[in-house]
């Protein structure tokens, strides 16, 4: 469950962009992924991606992996600290680069997310540097300032995403609240 999804979510669009290259057939590859899964699965995941990026979907739990795997391979929390942040910077220029998304407000929710993923982790890279690395102790009004800065841009997209969940409801109530009554009058 861990590891198939995520090939098959990569493999799938680089294997046709393989056989166009080479001027191979698809249909063979096509009839024995049905057979397979459904493509409606893989489409679940990729619908919203480009075409000639849709292996961006399985790029996510890649990106997940990756963390994982620094989290178990390194020796401090330093090193891990800071081959997580190179890595969300890494992930941000990738994601603001191609742009992946067919619809430019998700490719820029995407790329606001991971800055503020690179934020929360910056701040959290300092925190522990100074007082853990340098052995220095803050003073509690700046560890409390950067708990709070933490704190909201931790909870920030949830509220943004509720904000915009609202405005949209009222505007889908407003324009079926305008729409022409089917009674007989």
């Amino acid at each position: 469950m861990i590891i198939i999804p995520p090939l098959l979510l990569l493999s799938y669009p680089l294997v046709f962009k393989l056989f166009g290259h080479c001027n191979l057939s698809e249909t063979k590859l096509v009839t024995t992924l049905w057979r397979m899964m459904p493509i409606q699965f893989l489409d679940a995941f990729q619908s919203s991606f480009k075409d000639k990026y849709r292996f961006f979907a399985g790029l996510y739990f890649l990106y997940r992996a990756a963390i994982l795997a620094f989290f178990v391979c390194c020796q401090s929390w330093l090193e891990f600290y800071t081959v997580v942040q190179l890595l969300l910077i890494f992930i941000l220029a990738i994601h603001s680069v191609f742009q992946p998304h067919k619809e430019r407000k998700h490719n820029i929710v995407d790329s606001l997310l991971f800055a503020n993923l690179c934020l929360i982790n910056a701040i959290t890279l300092y925190y522990y540097s100074r007082t853990e690395v340098m052995g220095r102790f803050m003073s509690e009004i700046l560890m409390d300032a950067l708990a709070v800065v933490q704190a909201v841009l931790i909870i920030l997209p949830l509220l943004l995403g509720i904000m915009l969940y609202f405005i949209e409801w009222k505007i889908k109530r407003k324009e079926y609240e305008n729409l022409p009554s089917l009674r007989n009058e």
